[in-house]
C-alpha cells in the first residue's frame, strides 16, 4: 500500500478557490457556534482555513506515494486547465472509485454521523438535512451538512478502504472535539510528523522583544516552509513541491517500511525505526549546544537546504545515509515567518489587515509538523 492518503474533497475545493480567487477576506465563525453554542465564538479569517488546507496538501504531495480522490469529482480539481492539474499529470493524485460500491460506506457513515452529533441542535439540523435531501436534493443547513455529513462520509472511506485520510481543517477540529478515531493502526508518518513538530518548536521558541512585547512566533509545517522558500509564484509552489518530492524519495521509502512494521506488529522493526527517529532529537539538541559536539561533521547541502552541524550518526545503518540527511533537512527548515509573508505577498496582501490577522493566527496556533 505504501504511503497512500485520501484527500478531503472540501480541502481540495478550498485550495482551488484559494488559487483562483485569492484570499477570502470574510470571517468564518468556526465550529464552536454549532458544537459549543454556550461558549463565546472565536471567528477567524476564512483565508486561514484555506491556507491550512494548502499546507496539508503540500505536505502530502511530498511525503505520500499517492493521493486518492473520488473519481466522480477528480476533474473538478485536476482537469485540464485547473491549477492543480500538474499533480494528476505526475500521477501523484489518482482517481479512486470510492462510490462505486456506495452501499459499503452507508453503515460506517451513519455510525460516524451519530458520533459527530454533539448536541440537540446538531441532531435536529442533521435530521432536517436528511429529510430535505431525499425530497429536494438540497440541504437547508449546508454548513452542518458539509461538516458532519461530509466528514462522516470521508471517515467512512478511510475506514472501509483502510487508508489514512487528511481532513479539512474544520472537520479535523470536529473530529478532535468529538473524540473520533479510526480503528486502524497508527501511521508512521503521523509519528514522524509529531516528532518533527516537537523538535522544530524547540528550535524556534518564542521570546520577548527589546520592548518587552512578545513578538510573533510563526512555526509553519516544515515542508510548506521549504516549498515557499524556493517558490517564485503561486504556480511555482507545485513545481517546487514535486521537485522536492523527487529529492525525498528515500524518506518516503523509509516511511513505508516503518508503516509496514507498525501495521504487521513487528515489534523489533518498530523499535529499530523509532531508534532512527530518535536520532533527529539528538541532532537538534547538538545544534542548540545541548549535546557533545565530538561526533563526525556531516555537511548537508542541497539546492534548497544548506547547513553544517555535527549529527549523531550512531543509530543509523548505513552511516551518512540519505534518509538521515533528508530527515534532518526537514527539522532545520526555516520557521516559516518569512515564507508566510512571502505567500501573502503572492496574493497581493503584503501589509493588509488580513495579512496581519493571518500572521497573528499562525503565530498563536503554530503547526510545526
Amino acid at each position: 500500500m505504501g504511503q497512500r492518503v485520501i484527500a478531503d474533497n472540501w480541502s481540495l475545493q478550498a485550495v482551488k478557490d484559494l488559487l483562483l480567487r485569492g484570499l477570502d477576506p470574510d470571517d468564518n465563525p468556526g465550529i464552536s457556534p454549532l458544537t459549543d453554542p454556550e461558549q463565546p465564538s472565536k471567528p477567524l479569517p476564512q483565508a486561514v482555513i484555506d491556507l491550512e488546507a494548502l499546507f496539508d496538501l503540500l505536505t502530502d504531495i511530498v511525503l505520500r506515494d499517492q493521493i486518492l480522490v473520488d473519481d466522480q469529482y477528480h476533474d473538478t480539481w485536476f482537469g485540464q486547465g485547473e491549477p492543480l492539474n500538474t499533480l494528476a499529470l505526475r500521477a501523484i493524485v489518482r482517481p479512486h472509485g470510492f462510490l462505486e460500491n456506495a452501499e459499503r460506506l452507508a453503515s460506517p457513515r451513519q455510525d460516524f454521523v451519530t458520533r459527530l452529533l454533539l448536541n440537540d441542535t446538531m441532531k435536529t439540523e442533521q435530521s432536517t438535512n436528511e429529510r430535505a435531501w431525499k425530497e429536494t436534493g438540497a440541504s437547508p443547513h449546508p454548513f452542518t451538512a458539509q461538516l458532519v455529513w461530509g466528514g462522516a462520509g470521508m471517515l467512512a472511506r478511510a475506514w472501509v478502504y483502510a487508508t489514512p485520510y487528511t481532513p479539512h481543517p474544520l472537520r479535523r477540529q470536529l473530529f478532535q472535539r468529538a473524540g473520533v478515531s479510526l480503528p486502524t493502526p497508527p501511521t508512521a508518518l503521523g509519528e514522524f510528523k509529531r516528532d518533527l513538530a516537537k523538535h522544530r518548536e524547540t528550535l524556534y521558541p518564542g521570546s520577548p522583544g527589546d520592548d518587552g512585547i512578545v513578538g510573533v512566533n510563526v512555526v509553519l509545517p516544515a515542508l510548506p516552509s521549504l516549498v515557499l522558500q524556493d517558490a517564485a509564484s503561486l504556480d511555482d509552489m507545485f513545481v517546487v513541491a514535486t521537485q522536492m518530492r523527487d529529492q525525498l524519495t528515500e524518506l518516503r521509502v523509509w516511511l513505508s517500511q516503518f508503516q509496514e512494521a507498525i501495521s504487521e506488529g513487528k515489534f523489533k522493526a518498530i523499535a529499530a525505526e523509532r531508534k532512527r527517529l530518535s536520532t533527529l532529537g539528538k541532532d537538534v539538541e547538538r545544534a542548540l549546544g545541548k549535546k557533545s559536539a565530538d561526533a563526525p561533521t556531516l555537511n548537508i547541502g542541497w539546492s534548497w537546504f544548506k547547513l553544517n552541524y555535527k549529527p549523531d550518526l550512531s543509530g543509523w545503518v548505513p552511516k551518512f545515509d540519505r534518509v538521515q540527511t533528508q530527515v534532518n533537512s526537514l527539522a532545520f527548515a526555516p520557521s516559516g515567518y518569512k515564507e508566510l509573508t512571502k505567500l501573502l505577498g503572492f496574493f497581493g496582501h503584503h501589509h493588509s489587515p488580513l495579512a496581519h490577522r493571518t500572521i497573528e493566527h499562525f503565530a498563536k496556533n503554530a503547526r510545526a509538523s
